[in-house]
């Protein structure tokens, strides 16, 4: 009972806070479609392939041979943050590393981004190596929404992603929708809408060349991953308001599940100012993470 008291009330807590972001949205949004070749904001997700995602590929094989000893490594500044019983699941990367700077924040994907927001965006936590390995079993297998919020996901192939391997399926267009609370992917309801909705629009893949480059809006768009053989990838998610990080109630930029940079030299720029935030959680900023 008391927890469902308590769910209650978070749900009318949430009310307001998703009308603002929603009203903000849909204004945002009318700008941001007369930008010419906006596809990112017209479908929720791109593909491409990259010179640079590449030769990224290629300075990290060594790293992703071996990624018990990756905190070892030369190449760059790396922390194991998860295991699982088949091996390392996540390596947090410093961000100040050198290669990241070199090889992922770059034009090529900082400005379709850009155009995405149409404003201020921020990195929303440490880019990371995931690992994923056959028949694993997890909730982010069923089609869900981040928080419902405008939250962009980067995946870049670290391997050759075919069908048969773990991948990501999004729902094109699904990231129109507007919502005022977050939908549960277990909930019969949500299951049963998406199966109306993959009637009428195209689902597409990660899959891809190694290199290869697939940008997605996660926070708005149905997505899920699809269980299959080894998959690597280097992966990064960006919000424009960190309201929607979902952080802790004592949250702090040194927790290496989050953030961390024992560099600051190269990170001058905005788009890193998340380290330097002092967050506190209000009536505005939802403590998602820990709500649900």
């Amino acid at each position: 009972m008391l927890n469902l008291i308590k769910s209650i009330f978070r749900d009318i807590r949430l009310i307001p806070f998703y009308i603002i972001i929603n009203i903000r949205r849909f204004f945002n949004e009318k700008k941001l479609k007369k930008i010419k070749g906006n596809d990112l904001l017209e479908n929720g997700f791109i593909k491409f392939k990259s010179e640079d995602g590449l030769k990224l590929a290629e300075y990290l094989n060594d790293a992703i041979k071996n990624p018990e000893n990756i905190e070892n490594s030369n190449l760059g500044l790396f922390k194991v943050v998860a295991r699982n019983s088949y091996g390392v699941k996540t390596v947090a990367i410093d961000t100040s590393s050198e290669f990241l700077h070199k090889y992922v924040f770059t034009n090529e994907i900082i400005k379709k981004l850009e155009n995405f927001y149409g404003k201020e965006f921020y990195l929303r936590n440490n880019p990371v190596l995931a690992f994923s390995y056959e028949d694993e079993k997890s909730d982010t297998q069923l089609f869900h929404v981040d928080y419902s919020a405008k939250q962009t996901s980067v995946m870049i192939n670290l391997k050759e992603v075919t069908s048969k391997s773990t991948h990501m399926e999004y729902i094109k267009k699904s990231n129109k929708f507007y919502r005022y609370k977050i939908p549960s992917r277990f909930k019969q309801r949500e299951i049963n809408r998406i199966n109306r909705i993959t009637k009428d629009l195209e689902v597409v893949k990660t899959t891809g060349e190694v290199g290869e480059i697939s940008i997605f809006d996660a926070g708005c768009g149905y997505h899920r991953q699809v269980s299959g053989g080894k998959r690597v990838i280097l992966h990064l998610n960006f919000t424009e308001n960190l309201a929607y990080t979902g952080w802790k109630k004592n949250w702090k930029p040194i927790d290496p599940e989050y953030w961390f940079a024992k560099k600051s030299n190269n990170l001058h720029d905005k788009l890193f100012s998340l380290v330097n935030r002092k967050l506190k959680a209000n009536f505005f900023t939802p403590n998602i993470y820990t709500d649900n």
